[in-house]
């Protein structure tokens, strides 16, 4: 299998192989995906433009997950100050 524009192909036995990991829900899970997906690219197993898309993809889940963790703890703050059922505070 050759290289096309640097990028190097991955074996289909690879993309046959059953997932082990669980899909991420945290930062701390986003990043050792990422960081596994790094490893990966160095060993030539994945190629460039699929690490890309996960690249991209991992950083629109952590923005999810960073907003979903902001509004529960807005919503914690919210209930301990006893904000009014009509908004106020």
């Amino acid at each position: 299998m050759g290289a096309k524009h640097g990028r190097m192909a991955v074996p289909p036995a690879d993309l046959n192989a059953p997932a082990t990991l669980e899909d991420p829900k945290t930062a701390d899970q986003v990043r050792n995906v990422l960081a596994e997906t790094i490893t990966q690219v160095r060993r030539r197993k994945l190629d460039t433009r699929t690490a890309n898309a996960l690249a991209y993809v991992a950083t629109s889940l952590l923005r999810a997950i960073e907003v979903g963790d902001i509004e529960g703890r807005l919503k914690e703050l919210e209930e301990r100050r006893g904000k009014g059922s009509d908004g106020s505070i």
